[in-house]
């Protein structure tokens, strides 16, 4: 097995909590979809607790800070895109996996445990990076798995991290006929713009810099 390999191996193993994954158990799951998605919980709710700390001490979850209190832990997931594309993996690992990670969520939204967003942003969420996903695997090689040209040193790069042609995305998303309709300047724009995304973070801070901060920077520098 390659160094690439064995790190890959572990990182589904801490993220999981177990040797395996296993569809059938939720906490697992929740993990696998947490790490990129960014789901967060909702305050109060009967399983919250248990699942904060389920997954604190064994499903990589961080914890931020706790309350005065010690009744409520604020936790999130690490931005690391290697244990992004370990978690991407998994959720589509068999025919059935994401069929019943999907199933599993329906169920935690439904009895409130899981926050959608004000708006229902958790659902865009998962339309987009969702659909990166079935690009990128329907455009992999049979017998691929998680990393392409693998062999015995670090030069893998991982499916679910490699860059994606903006256009060629759009065309899957939204049908090929879509991109004949659209204006030729904007085609011209993107023909060669590539994009690259393996998860969703939740920020609590707008970090955009305005036009005045950039010029101040650019003076420093």
């Amino acid at each position: 097995m390659s160094p690439i390999a064995e790190i890959f191996n572990l990182a589904t193993q801490k993220l999981c909590g177990a040797a395996a994954y296993n569809t059938a158990d939720s906490h697992q799951v929740l993990a696998v979809l947490a790490q990129r998605f960014g789901l967060e919980v909702c305050f109060g709710h009967r399983e919250a607790v248990e699942y904060v700390e389920s997954s604190v001490a064994s499903h990589l979850r961080v914890c931020i800070t706790t309350t005065e209190d010690r009744l409520w832990s604020y936790t999130t997931y690490p931005s690391e895109p290697f244990l992004s594309c370990a978690a991407a993996f998994l959720l589509h690992i068999s025919g059935d996996a994401l069929d019943a990670a999907l199933n599993t969520l329906q169920t935690k939204v439904e009895n409130g445990m899981i926050d959608i967003g004000q708006r229902g942003e958790l659902v865009s969420r998962f339309l987009w990076l969702l659909a990166k996903d079935l690009f990128v695997l329907g455009k992999q090689e049979h017998g691929s798995t998680f990393a392409r040209g693998t062999g015995e040193g670090f030069g893998a790069e991982l499916i679910h991290c490699q860059m994606i042609s903006v256009v060629d995305f759009f065309k899957f998303v939204f049908g090929g006929g879509f991109w004949d309709h659209v204006a030729s300047d904007a085609k011209e724009a993107f023909t060669d713009a590539y994009v690259n995304f393996s998860h969703w973070v939740s920020m609590d801070a707008n970090i955009r810099q305005e036009e005045s901060d950039k010029r101040t920077l650019v003076q420093l520098g």
